[in-house]
C-alpha cells in the first residue's frame, strides 16, 4: 500500500464518504487524476465498496493501527522551580486544563485507549489518573539518576505501534491518529536559531540526521510515532547499550540519532502555533495570562 492509498483509505474510514475536494485538500500534492486512480485501485482490491472501507480494507490497514501511547512523566522539571517543588509540571493547569489530562483525552479521542504513564518524581500525585482514565502506570524508580532513557527502558515491553509522548506538551488541536503509515517525528519550522534537535538532511522522505541547534530548519517537538518494526530495533539497541553510563544522560532524540542510519523516520510537519513545549514558567505565563492565578492558588500566595 502506498502512502497516498493509505491516506485515502483512512479518510474514507473516518468520514464514510468520497468527498474528493476534501481528500485533495487534506493531501497536498495529490491531484484529481491521481485520486481517481487510487480510488479505482482501492475498489479493484475490494478495500472499499459503497463509500465505506470493507473487511478486506481493514485487514490491509491493520498493520498500521496504533497500539498504544507511552507518556513520559517521571522528571523533576527543575527549570520550572519553585512551582515544580509543589506540583509536577504535567499537572500544571494551562488555559483551564491540566496538561496531562488534556493530552490523555486527545489520545483517547483518536481511538487509542491503551495509554502507559511512566512516573517517578511525585508519582503519587498522578495516581488518580488510573481511575479517571484507565491508564496503565509504571514507575521509573531511578528517574533522578538515570533520566529519560531509563523511563523508556522500563516501558520497553509496551513499544509496538506506539506514540512516545511527553507530559509538558500542549497541542492546539488533536495531532494523534488511529492509524499511522510509518514512523515519524512531529516537526515545526523555525527561521530563527532554536536550541532544539534540527533536521540537517532528508533522503527519500526519511530523516538522515539531526543536530542540536539550528536556524532556517525543521526541528522535532511534540509526539514521536514508532512503527512496530522500528520499536523492535530501537529496543534491541537500548537493551544492548543500557549499561553504558552515557546512555543514562541521553534524551530520546539523542539515542535515536546515534542509530539514525538504521532507525528511519519521516517528518510530520506542523505550524509553530499548533504545538507548545513548556520548559520554563515564563513560557507558560506568556502563553496563558491566567497561569499566574494558578501558581498563586497552588503555592498559597
Amino acid at each position: 500500500m502506498t502512502e497516498n492509498e493509505f491516506n485515502v483509505l483512512v479518510y474514507i474510514h473516518k468520514n464514510k464518504n468520497l468527498d474528493t475536494e476534501r481528500i485533495l485538500a487534506e493531501n497536498r500534492g495529490l491531484y484529481i487524476n491521481e485520486l481517481k486512480k487510487i480510488l479505482e485501485e482501492l475498489s479493484n482490491r475490494a478495500w472499499i465498496a459503497d463509500n465505506e472501507v470493507t473487511l478486506a480494507g481493514y485487514t490491509a490497514l491493520a498493520p498500521h493501527k496504533v497500539d498504544n501511547a507511552i507518556i513520559l512523566a517521571a522528571g523533576r522539571s527543575t527549570r520550572c522551580l519553585p512551582l515544580s517543588n509543589i506540583i509536577p509540571k504535567g499537572l500544571f493547569r494551562v488555559k483551564g486544563e491540566i496538561l496531562l489530562e488534556r493530552e490523555i483525552e486527545q489520545i483517547k479521542a483518536a481511538g487509542i485507549n491503551n495509554i502507559i504513564l511512566v512516573l517517578g518524581y511525585m508519582k503519587e500525585k498522578f495516581f488518580y489518573l488510573k481511575d479517571k482514565y484507565n491508564v496503565t502506570i509504571i514507575e521509573n524508580p531511578e528517574y533522578d539518576t538515570k533520566g529519560m532513557m531509563h523511563s523508556v527502558y522500563v516501558a520497553k515491553e509496551f513499544m509496538k505501534n506506539t506514540y512516545i509522548c511527553f507530559s509538558d506538551n500542549y497541542f492546539r488541536y488533536n495531532v494523534f491518529k488511529e492509524y499511522a503509515y510509518d514512523s515519524y517525528y512531529t516537526c515545526l519550522y523555525s527561521k530563527e536559531y532554536i536550541d532544539e534537535f534540527c533536521i540537517t538532511n532528508m533522503k527519500d522522505g526519511y530523516i538522515e540526521n539531526f543536530k542540536r541547534g539550528g536556524a532556517d530548519a525543521w526541528f522535532s517537538l511534540g509526539s514521536i510515532y514508532f512503527s512496530r518494526n522500528l520499536s523492535s530495533r530501537f529496543v534491541e539497541f537500548l537493551i544492548s547499550e543500557y549499561d553504558d553510563p552515557e546512555v543514562h544522560k541521553m534524551l530520546f532524540d539523542e539515542f535515536h540519532i546515534k542509530h539514525i542510519d538504521v532507525l528511519k523516520s519521516q517528518k510530520k510537519e506542523h505550524y509553530q502555533e499548533d504545538i507548545k513545549e513548556f520548559d520554563k514558567l515564563e513560557e507558560i505565563i506568556d502563553f496563558d495570562d491566567t497561569f499566574s492565578d494558578f501558581m498563586k492558588s497552588v503555592s498559597g500566595g
